[in-house]
């Protein structure tokens, strides 16, 4: 990655998404980069400033999230210089153009753990796509056959999955957002960071109550189970892209003795290509030269990885039959 900035000799540095980036807040989430290089250009500087409302606001706001009550959740607009990201309450995140440069504004009631998530988990894939990477809501492991990732939109079982994985020897790449850019030897998916993000009680079906857990965020039940960066858990090398399965919901009617082909079906292109394009980050919609540019991306990954429907049952007990699927369609 091209280096442009200048590393705060009071910073810390640490490696994400194929990316040297500084904070002036420890981000103990990541994997830190050794001393040498912690004086190197960062891709990307983070700061810590007094907010809120330092930036001003936008004369309008190009994208609004809503939440699950239909407040806004995150909004997006224009401003001084890039781009302002409002989470309403909790914190804003002021983005430079070129993607280099964020300014982190909390509230003062906003606990540091939110603010860190925030970042890493909701700001950054969209920083991203400003840099000219492109990013999917998307978890990938690394098993002995092949790396694959599972799309899906929240709550569709994408982590749960991949900590299943975990459990058998597999090695989680990244958790919910997935780098790829495309390479002479095909698609390539790059490391986030260690652990993976799961309900309550996903943790407690899954895991003992000696493994390493922290609260995602003040305003959720979710936790973060926690891989040390050097762990046989967290893969932290780029590595090629095997597969992409789509996640389908299951059938209400669909029988509970489940069928290992039947989990896994082939999509059409048509199909395909609209489930990754709603799983894409985004930045800046109005930006036509980057949708373009996402468009053209996306179809050459439909023309170098296979992409597959999967059916995951609501059931704990049905996951070690979806993981021997899954690495027997690898395997073919």
């Amino acid at each position: 990655m091209t280096a442009s900035v200048t590393l705060d000799a009071s910073a810390s540095g640490y490696y994400v998404y194929g990316h040297l980036l500084s904070s002036t807040e420890a981000l103990p989430e990541l994997e830190p980069v050794r001393v040498r290089e912690a004086v190197a250009h960062p891709d990307i500087e983070v700061r810590w400033v007094d907010g809120p409302d330092l930036f001003g606001l936008p004369e309008s706001w190009f994208l609004t999230i809503p939440s699950t009550d239909n407040t806004p959740w995150l909004l997006c607009g224009n401003c001084s210089g890039g781009y302002l990201l409002r989470f309403p309450d909790l914190a804003d995140f002021w983005v430079d153009r070129s993607g280099q440069r964020i300014l982190c504004a909390p509230t003062a009631t906003t606990p540091g753990s939110t603010v860190k998530h925030l970042l890493l988990d909701q700001v950054l894939p969209l920083v991203l796509n400003r840099r000219g990477h492109e990013a999917l809501h998307a978890t990938a492991v690394v098993t002995a056959h092949g790396t694959c990732a599972f799309v899906g939109p929240t709550g569709s079982g994408k982590s749960t999955l991949a900590a299943s994985f975990a459990l058998i020897g597999a090695q989680i790449l990244s958790d919910d957002c997935l780098l790829i850019e495309e390479q002479p030897s095909g698609i390539v998916a790059f490391p986030g960071y260690p652990g993976a993000r799961l309900w309550s009680d996903t943790v407690e079906a899954l895991f003992d109550k000696q493994t390493h857990r922290t609260s995602v965020a003040h305003y959720t039940t979710k936790q973060r189970i926690v891989f040390d960066a050097g762990s046989r858990q967290f893969f932290n090398t780029p590595t090629l892209l095997s597969r992409i399965y789509i996640l389908v919901p299951d059938s209400p009617s669909r029988p509970y003795n489940y069928s290992i082909p039947a989990l896994i079906t082939p999509l059409t292109q048509r199909d395909a290509l609209i489930a990754l394009i709603g799983s894409t980050f985004r930045l800046d919609i109005t930006d036509r030269e980057m949708i373009a540019r996402q468009f053209y991306f996306l179809e050459r990954v439909l023309a170098r990885v296979p992409i597959c429907g999967l059916m995951l049952p609501d059931s704990y007990a049905t996951l070690p039959t979806v993981c021997t699927a899954i690495l027997q369609d690898l395997r073919s």
